[in-house]
């Protein structure tokens, strides 16, 4: 179970990172995809505090 939330972690950081990036080189997006692209990431955000909970709890 360890791995697996190890393997999680490691893709929604990418997930974000891919976001954040795409976010930051954006030039010709529309608003409303710039606020779907805003709203995953922060998706992301919650589903990793999550996994690094699990994580944090199993080691305990």
């Amino acid at each position: 179970m360890r791995e697996l939330l190890q393997s999680q972690i490691a893709q929604t950081k990418e997930k974000i990172q891919a976001i954040e990036a795409a976010l930051n080189t954006a030039t010709n997006l529309q608003p409303m995809f710039i606020k779907m692209m805003v709203n995953s990431k922060r998706h992301h955000e919650v589903n990793l505090k999550w996994l690094q909970e699990q994580l944090a709890e199993g080691i305990q």
